[in-house]
C-alpha cells in the first residue's frame, strides 16, 4: 500500500460491495492499479502532463480511483460525480476542494458546455443499458472541450470468460461469436435488492458486454474512436480511448494509425493503402524472383518464408546446374551471389518473364502471431508474457510495424494482386506439389511445420484477451485469406480465394 490512503477513513462495506471490494485493503489495491491504468492513459494523450488540467470522474462511486488520483495529481483539478448519494456524502467527509456532486440516472449532468479537458469513466459502461450508452456518451462530449480526452472501460470478451467462470445467470450459453455478432448484449439485474446494491437507478442496469467493431461503429458518429485497448483495466476490462471533435489535434504515443475498415467505410488513410498507385515498400521488398524469370514470389515472414526459399534453392539448383551448396542458417539465402533467384527491389533491376506463375505462402492469423512472439518478441522490447506482446502489437500501424508481425494482407496485398496460387501453410504439400512439379518436375519433399518444444500447445496461449487482440488487428488476414476465427481452428487451412486483378509483372514493371 501507498501513503496516500493512510489519512483517510474506509467507506461502508456496502459501498466497498458495490465495486467488488471485500474488504479496505481491497478497495486501495484495486484503486491503484486502476488510477494507474488511468493515469498513463491520460498522460499519453496529453504529451505527459496534466498540470493544470479539469478532469472528471464519471461514476466515481466512492473515489475508488478518484482518490488515488487526487493524491498523486495535486496540480490537477479533479470533479467526481455519481448517482449513489452515499458514496458522495463519504467522499465529501474524507476530501477537501474537489468539487463532488450526487447526479441523477439520466442526463443532463450540472455542468457546461465544455467544462472540462478530459473524462474518465470506469464500470459504467459495463452496465448501461443499450438505450442508454448513445446519450450519455453525448453527454461526455458536450461537457469535454473541442480536442479533449473521454475514457470509458467497457467488458468484452474476457469479462465474459469470467461471468461463465463464476456461472453468473443468463451468461452460461453466451459465446464470443454471438458478441461479435450482435456488437452488444446486455443482462439485466434482477428487481431484487436493487435499492439496496443499486441506490437511485430508475432504468435498465445490468451486465454489459461490447464488441470493438460495435464501438468503432456507433460511437463514432459522436466523437473520434482512437483505439480499443484489450484488458487494459485490471486485466479484465478494455478501455476505449476518444477524442472530442474540434480542437488542436495532439501527439499520442503509440497510438494505431490506421483503423480496420467496417463494413464499406474506409478512410482517407486506408484508402491510400488500396490504392494499386500508391503500393508499400513492403510489398516491393518482399518479392522474390527466379533469376531465368520462371516465378515470382511474395515472401511473408512467419509464414514458411525461410523452409520455402530453401527447397526453392534445392531444385532450381538441381533443375539448373548451381553447383554451390546452400549455405546453413543463412537468413537471406537471395542475396548469396550464387543463389538462383534474388530480391526484386530496384537494385537488381530485374523483370519477372511474361509467362511466369506468381505464387505466395500465408499462415494462419493465430499460429503467425504466436509464432513471432516465440523467436522475433525482442524486435518489440522483448515481453515476457504473450499478452503484452500482442498489446505492444496491435497499437502500431500495420503499415510501419516490422514485417514479421504485419498483417499478411499488407505484404502479399492480394486485395490488388491477381496470383497465380495462394498457398495456405497448413495444407502446403497438397497444395504446392503440382506447382512445384510444373516448375522443376520431378517430386517434392514433404514439408511440415516444426514445433518449438515436445509441449507446444497453441491454445494454451489463447485466453479471451489474446484472441480479441489477434481477431481485432488482423481480421482482413482472416477475411482476404479465408481463415477461421476460431482459435481451435489454428491448424486448419485458409480458403483464399483470387481477389485482385493485377499482374505481378505489370506491378513491378511499373516500381522498378
Amino acid at each position: 500500500m501507498t501513503v496516500w490512503h493512510h489519512r483517510l477513513s474506509p467507506p461502508p462495506q456496502i459501498n466497498m460491495n458495490r465495486v467488488g471490494a471485500a474488504n479496505w485493503e481491497n478497495f486501495v489495491q484495486s484503486g491503484e492499479r486502476i488510477s494507474a491504468a488511468v493515469r498513463r492513459h491520460l498522460e499519453e494523450q496529453f504529451d505527459g502532463d496534466l498540470t493544470g488540467l479539469s478532469i472528471l470522474d464519471f461514476g466515481c462511486g466512492s473515489g475508488r480511483a478518484l482518490l488515488p488520483l487526487t493524491a498523486a495529481l495535486p496540480a490537477t483539478r479533479f470533479t467526481g460525480v455519481d448517482i449513489d448519494d452515499s458514496a458522495i456524502e463519504y467522499l465529501h467527509s474524507q476530501c477537501a476542494g474537489i468539487d463532488l456532486r450526487a447526479t441523477r440516472f439520466t442526463p443532463p449532468l450540472p455542468f457546461r458546455d465544455a467544462s472540462f479537458d478530459a473524462v474518465y469513466s470506469i464500470s459504467i459502461w459495463t452496465h448501461l443499458c443499450p438505450e442508454d450508452q448513445i446519450p450519455w456518451l453525448r453527454e461526455l462530449v458536450r461537457v469535454v472541450k473541442p480536442g479533449g480526452t473521454i475514457l470509458l472501460s467497457v467488458s468484452s470478451r474476457t469479462a465474459l470468460q469470467r461471468r461463465q467462470a463464476r456461472r453468473d445467470p443468463g451468461w452460461e450459453t453466451i459465446t464470443g461469436d454471438d458478441l461479435a455478432r450482435d456488437g452488444l448484449i446486455f443482462i439485466a439485474y434482477p428487481e431484487k435488492g436493487k435499492d439496496v446494491w443499486r441506490p437511485n437507478v430508475t432504468g435498465p442496469y445490468g451486465l454489459t458486454l461490447h464488441d470493438a467493431a460495435w464501438i468503432r461503429q456507433n460511437f463514432s458518429p459522436l466523437t473520434d474512436v482512437l483505439d480499443v485497448r484489450i484488458d487494459a483495466i485490471d486485466n479484465c476490462q478494455d478501455l476505449v480511448i476518444l477524442r472530442t471533435p474540434g480542437g488542436i489535434a495532439r501527439p499520442a504515443a503509440a497510438r494505431r494509425a490506421v483503423t480496420l475498415p467496417v463494413d464499406d467505410q474506409r478512410s482517407e488513410q486506408e484508402k491510400h493503402y488500396r490504392d494499386p498507385e500508391r503500393i508499400n515498400e513492403k510489398f516491393l521488398r518482399n518479392l522474390l524472383l527466379s533469376r531465368d524469370g520462371r516465378y515470382i514470389y511474395t515472401m511473408i515472414p512467419k509464414s514458411g518464408n525461410t523452409t520455402v526459399k530453401s527447397l526453392l534453392w534445392t531444385a532450381e539448383r538441381a533443375s539448373r546446374g548451381f553447383a554451390a551448396p546452400m549455405p546453413e542458417n543463412c537468413p537471406n539465402l537471395h542475396l548469396e551471389e550464387t543463389a538462383p533467384y534474388t530480391a526484386t527491389h530496384a537494385k537488381y533491376a530485374i523483370a519477372p518473364a511474361a509467362g511466369c506463375t506468381s505464387f505466395t505462402v500465408v499462415r494462419n492469423p493465430f499460429a503467425r502471431a504466436l509464432s513471432g512472439f516465440m523467436d522475433k518478441r525482442d524486435r518489440l522490447g522483448n515481453p515476457t508474457d504473450f499478452k503484452t506482446y500482442l498489446q505492444r502489437l496491435v497499437m502500431i500501424d500495420p503499415f510501419q510495424i516490422d514485417h514479421h508481425f504485419a498483417p499478411q494482407w499488407t505484404i502479399c496485398r492480394p486485395d490488388i494482386i491477381a496470383y497465380d496460387h495462394i498457398v495456405p501453410l497448413e495444407d502446403f504439400n497438397q497444395v504446392f506439389r503440382p506447382v512445384y512439379q510444373a516448375l522443376f518436375g520431378g517430386e517434392m519433399a514433404d514439408y511440415a511445420v516444426a514445433n518449438k518444444s515436445p509441449a507446444y500447445d497453441p491454445l494454451g496461449y489463447y485466453d479471451a484477451g489474446c484472441v480479441a487482440m489477434v481477431q481485432d488487428y488482423f481480421r482482413l488476414d482472416f477475411d482476404l485469406l479465408g481463415y477461421s476465427t476460431n482459435p481451435e481452428d489454428i491448424n486448419l487451412p485458409g480458403t483464399p480465394a483470387p481477389l485482385g486483378s493485377e499482374r505481378l509483372q505489370d506491378f513491378f514493371a511499373r516500381y522498378r
